[in-house]
């Protein structure tokens, strides 16, 4: 009976790399995950974009994580399932491909999956605010980040 081997690349955005690189390399891996993104990290990256327009809005260690994994995923046929395109995941997609080129690797394929982030639309999509009864509307300028969880379906059809 053969089964599907999943490791982990990070539970979180500040996770240490090393063990991600182990998992590439002596995992015999299916997948390997890295878990990147939450509600703060995302709010943060908004947050920053705005100071800084030049940031590209995936996550700051994404150069890092990749450098170090691909050899071993590359090797093994590991793919990578990531979380890390925070705010900007198409942009994400398109610097990894950027790194796969770097490594040599050609014809791989790279998937991004967009449409959570809903920030520049929540306040035209209605709405009350449960704490005073007040639209959505009324703090639209206020707004700095609101995510809407797609669930896994989108990620198993890239991976399809």
């Amino acid at each position: 009976m053969s089964g599907l081997r999943i490791g982990a690349g990070s539970a979180w955005w500040g996770d240490r790399i090393e063990p991600a690189k182990l998992n590439a390399e002596q995992g015999d891996l299916d997948y390997l995950c890295f878990e990147t993104m939450a509600e703060a990290t995302v709010s943060a990256a908004q947050v920053r974009k705005r100071r800084d327009p030049s940031f590209p809005g995936y996550d700051t260690y994404l150069d890092d994580r990749m450098k170090a994994v691909l050899p071993g995923c590359l090797k093994r046929g590991t793919k990578i399932i990531s979380n890390q395109g925070w705010i900007n995941p198409d942009g994400a997609a398109h610097r990894i491909v950027e790194l796969l080129r770097e490594h040599g690797a050609r014809g791989k394929k790279v998937a991004a999956v967009s449409g959570s982030l809903v920030t520049d639309r929540i306040a035209k999509l209605g709405g009350t605010i449960l704490e005073n009864g007040a639209p959505v509307s009324s703090i639209a300028s206020e707004i700095i980040s609101a995510e809407a969880y797609l669930g896994a379906e989108p990620i198993a059809e890239a991976l399809r």
